[in-house]
């Protein structure tokens, strides 16, 4: 992946599980969606991944403090929020 498609596909992740949180709006997302693809860029991963192969990856990353994932979710258009999450409530976001 090009470093822009990367981020794409993990703004789109993020909004999702912001979603799953009840934290934003569907309009939101799909306003989202929208805007990055008309830009051209990736809304999901070309390949499948297992969430506990994401996760591995998770743990070397920035985002990993203490064994919780910091996450930067949007709330409103220009609006967000850290969030912290357990690792395994990912897994369980991802799954379903």
């Amino acid at each position: 992946y090009r470093h822009g498609e990367a981020v794409a596909i993990g703004m789109i992740e993020a909004a999702k599980f912001a979603r799953f949180k009840g934290l934003t709006t569907l309009e939101l997302l799909h306003r989202l969606e929208y805007l990055l693809a008309t830009i051209n860029l990736e809304l999901k991963p070309k390949e499948s991944y297992l969430p506990e192969d994401v996760l591995k990856v998770i743990k070397f990353d920035k985002k990993n403090k203490a064994g919780k994932i910091q996450l930067i979710l949007p709330l409103e258009l220009g609006k967000v929020t850290n969030f912290t999450v357990d690792p395994a409530e990912l897994v369980n976001f991802w799954r379903n």
